[in-house]
């Protein structure tokens, strides 16, 4: 039986219950449901990247409770906000939760918790919704995303992978020489995908989802671009502080995860598949919005 089907026999009472109180009544617990089960049934069953290494795959209970404590919509008593028609393309380990937890302070349903299908998506990735490449935004509508230097994209990607409640039990610290193995097996795969579905959408170019991006932030200076474009949009709102969906998860102290444990192997590698994200991340000097 695969792990999705497994997740269908979880009972629920109990789930909806804290759901309930935490939502402030939001959303029936239908939609909720709804949407916890998406993400778990996004989640791989079988993770080849991390074959070999000595990590341990989560149970399907950590899986089901780390898709409720991401769809549950926190209590606010503030009046909602309105979006304005502006909307959010998710690009991974860019500052996504950052931007999606604040905007649920204030009422907006940006990301993981947007249920309009505004945001069209490419089912070319297994992920929750709010990670897949962007399609397109439906007429009158325009959107944002966030750019970061590629090399710090990386250094991320590398930390999710040992420490997300979706990718391994608990966080797990490997060697130099199996991160490099870790980052080649994920760039190689992507330049050999020739158009298969890949068993993530993390590590994707960030150009693959910027086509769609009306206006486009840089990550290194999230909070005044931020600021920047709510003006814009005459949307009173600040970002909180930064946040990660793998935050409760740290690596043990003395894990070393930086640039200077990458080889020039890897680097060369990275700097060759994410040629279009240097170029575009070199490019921008401040807001970059479609003209």
């Amino acid at each position: 039986m695969k792990l999705h089907q497994l997740l269908v026999a979880v009972s629920l009472p109990c789930s909806f219950a804290v759901w309930t109180h935490r939502s402030n009544n939001l959303e029936s617990s239908e939609e909720f449901s709804k949407s916890v089960q998406s993400c778990v049934n996004a989640v791989p069953v079988d993770y080849p990247f991390l074959a070999s290494f000595p990590v341990s795959r989560p149970s399907t209970q950590q899986i089901h409770e780390h898709c409720m404590h991401l769809m549950t919509v926190p209590e606010t008593s503030a009046d909602p906000l309105d979006d304005n028609g502006l909307k959010f393309i998710h690009i991974t380990k860019t500052g996504g939760t950052s931007i999606e937890d604040t905007a649920i302070e204030y009422g907006i349903r940006w990301g993981r918790f947007d249920n309009s299908s505004v945001i069209l998506k490419k089912d070319v990735c297994r992920q929750p919704e709010w990670h897949k490449i962007t399609a397109g935004v439906k007429k009158g509508y325009n959107s944002f995303c966030v750019v970061r230097e590629p090399m710090g994209r990386v250094i991320s990607e590398i930390k999710y992978s040992l420490t997300s409640p979706f990718l391994v039990a608990k966080p797990m610290c490997i060697s130099k020489e199996q991160m490099n193995a870790l980052v080649q097996r994920h760039l190689r795969k992507f330049m050999n995908l020739n158009g298969q579905q890949s068993t993530t959408c993390h590590w994707i170019k960030q150009t693959s989802y910027t086509e769609h991006c009306d206006h486009i932030l840089r990550f290194e200076h999230l909070p005044e671009d931020f600021d920047v474009l709510m003006q814009m949009y005459d949307i009173p709102m600040k970002l909180s502080e930064h946040r990660s969906m793998n935050d409760a998860n740290a690596l043990p102290e003395d894990c070393e995860v930086s640039e200077d444990v990458l080889t020039d192997e890897t680097k060369a590698l990275i700097k060759q598949y994410y040629a279009d994200d240097y170029a575009l991340w070199s490019s921008l000097k401040g807001i970059k919005s479609r003209e």
